[in-house]
């Protein structure tokens, strides 16, 4: 169940951080002090040294030709970290100490990440083909993206036609309000500060702009925060930093989300991918899945109705491309277009009223909103999903 969530646990099963704050942190000074020289010498020393030394976001691959040419050097640093004692460690590495040349080596400022380049899930006994298998999501529907996580296409896809994600959904995008605020996170903390809100951001590093009003809680103590917010009758805000799948929050749970930026980069090779190469076509609909869990974090039925604000440059500029909405459901491409138009209609000052007419569900609200889904059209270009899944 819950398709979808399994590529990222796939991919952490067969990963080995290699942290630097914790027991394996002179191995990670160690290996990355080996491909200095190479950086220096390739012209991008700076972005090295911020990498090594900073709290930065950037990312670099250990060029697969520098790693063969120190892989004896590699191979005792990583045996001599003694990573078979620890239970964050020795289960990646029983599974890659013996193919560590055929890893990607990611480079970050918290850690190096050893990985394949492509998760080696049917060499698991449960993932061959004597093994029959049932794959239950209600936004995994790309094949492409199917295939990337799992090895193989579906022998048969069963997709009824349901209301599910249909729900009463409003759409705010503050930055682009008529007034254009600078900063759209004040902005956002201002209009929510009244409001029982849940906040979804990327990172914990994009989650503290949010400080004024929330902290992200700890690892461990999630499923407690999410037990209190859930019981809570105060305008409480809960922030959760890259968790888009298993927190529902239907009904007066909760009535307003933020969404805080592009749900993309969930591990290092993918923020690799994103932020260096570029490969925004291909992840397409990996992120258009992720889009629409943030989505049903508060919405859970047809009788189901809330709030949703966009913020982040990010996700807004996605959102805002005609190929990324066309991988949406229909439904949510409506609902996101009379968002975008609602918004540059009013200023700032008028969203809270906003929120509260919908909320409260006024009736002049709820006609022009059934109207507007009504009659509204979407631009719709036919994908060549056999290409993509060909691709992957």
């Amino acid at each position: 169940d819950d398709a979808h969530t399994a590529d990222s646990v796939l991919r952490d099963s067969f990963s080995l951080d290699i942290k630097a704050n914790n027991t394996t942190a002179v191995a990670y000074h160690l290996l990355a002090a080996e491909f200095r020289d190479y950086f220096h010498a390739s012209g991008i020393g700076a972005r090295y040294d911020e990498v090594i030394n900073t709290d930065t976001r950037w990312t670099l691959i250990l060029p697969p030709f520098e790693v063969r040419k120190r892989f004896s050097r590699i191979t005792k640093i990583l045996q001599e970290a003694n990573l078979h004692s620890s239970s964050e460690t020795c289960f990646g590495w029983a599974h890659l100490k013996d193919h560590l040349d055929h890893c990607v080596y990611i480079l970050s400022a918290g850690a190096i990440t050893i990985t394949p380049a492509i998760t080696p899930v049917r060499t698991l006994p449960y993932f061959q083909n004597q093994t029959r298998r049932v794959y239950l999501s209600a936004t995994l529907d790309a094949e492409d993206g199917f295939t990337r996580t799992f090895g193989k296409s579906p022998q048969l896809i069963i997709a009824p036609e349901t209301t599910a994600g249909a729900c009463e959904r409003l759409i705010l995008i503050p930055k682009h309000a008529s007034d254009k605020p600078t900063d759209e996170i004040a902005t956002s903390c201002d209009i929510i500060k009244n409001k029982k809100t849940l906040i979804l951001a990327p990172t914990y590093r994009r989650g503290q702009r949010w400080s004024e009003i929330a902290t992200p809680p700890e690892r461990e103590d999630v499923t407690a925060a999410v037990n209190q917010f859930k019981a809570s009758n105060n305008p409480d805000k809960l922030l959760l930093t890259a968790r888009y799948d298993g927190v529902d929050l239907p009904g007066d749970t909760c009535r307003v989300m933020v969404i805080d930026d592009l749900p993309s980069n969930t591990n290092p090779l993918e923020n690799f991918l994103w932020e260096f190469l570029r490969t925004s076509n291909s992840m397409r609909t990996t992120i258009a899945s992720r889009v629409v869990q943030c989505f049903g974090r508060i919405s859970r039925g047809m009788s189901d109705h809330g709030v949703v604000m966009i913020t982040g440059p990010s996700l807004i500029d996605w959102l805002a491309t005609p190929k990324n909405q066309q991988a949406l459901p229909e439904f949510l491409q409506k609902q996101l277009s009379l968002g975008f138009n609602l918004s540059e209609q009013m200023a700032t000052s008028d969203i809270s009223d906003v929120i509260d007419r919908a909320l409260a569900r006024d009736s002049k609200w709820l006609a022009s909103y059934e109207q507007f889904l009504d009659q509204a059209e979407i631009h719709k270009e036919k994908r060549n999903t056999e290409l993509e899944a060909k691709l992957a």
